[in-house]
């Protein structure tokens, strides 16, 4: 008797210099319930991670149970919370009160057909080519990120109660946002920079807290 092995198949990342898979990374992150939707919609929200977080698809026969979307609350939060775009230095970041169907003009070049942003989804587009324009020009940028106010370590307590209640209400959305900035959460100006020489970090600079979904960042 012959036995023969045939291994699943699957398909995912055709080379090092293409950083794209078969499917888009953050559709399959809504989808299968690993994040949400943010204000840009170049990043996704994850409730273990926050927006720090990168996503890779990969196409397979091989039978897994299916995932469903969830709703933690972060998209309805966006759409009242407009600190990643005040934070963005080329305004790339929409600041509607509603996300939309329909693709708005490129500000690098209106006069051309926009093509930075697939149809069919309604979100808060994101002017890609204004954004990338500043990323080259900074050498790197992601402020919308290091802004969002899901960003933030969990080792206190209250974060936890935040996150639930962004998970159930939207009530308390512009008070939390308004905490958020109180606190001095986000982005360190630059007259504080100086201040990170006197901070007290872990020996040799491992925190073995971070990465864990209890006690950590």
């Amino acid at each position: 008797m012959v036995l023969f092995w045939l291994p699943a198949l699957s398909i995912g990342y055709p080379s090092e210099s293409l950083f794209h898979g078969m499917m888009p990374s953050q559709a399959d992150a809504i989808l299968t319930g690993f994040a949400e939707m943010a204000r840009n919609n170049n990043y996704c929200i994850s409730p273990e991670f926050g927006t720090v977080v990168g996503y890779y698809s990969i196409l397979t026969d091989l039978p897994l149970a299916p995932d469903k979307p969830i709703d933690a609350g972060y998209f309805r939060f966006c759409h009242t919370c407009r600190k990643c775009a005040e934070a963005c230095p080329s305004q790339a970041i929409s600041f509607d009160s509603e996300p939309s169907w329909e693709i708005p003009p490129s500000s690098v070049d209106p006069a051309k057909e926009t093509k930075y942003s697939t149809p069919g989804k309604k979100v808060f587009h994101t002017d890609s080519p204004a954004c990338y324009s500043r990323w080259i020009g900074l050498h790197g940028c992601a402020r919308c990120m290091g802004t969002c106010v899901f960003n933030t370590n969990m080792k206190a307590m209250v974060h936890d109660v935040v996150r639930a209640t962004v998970g159930t209400t939207g009530l308390f959305n512009g008070f939390l946002w308004n905490a958020d900035k109180a606190f001095g959460y986000g982005l360190v100006p630059p007259e504080k920079w100086e201040e990170w020489w006197d901070k007290d970090y872990p020996v040799l600079g491992q925190d073995s807290t971070i990465g864990s979904y209890y006690g950590g960042y």
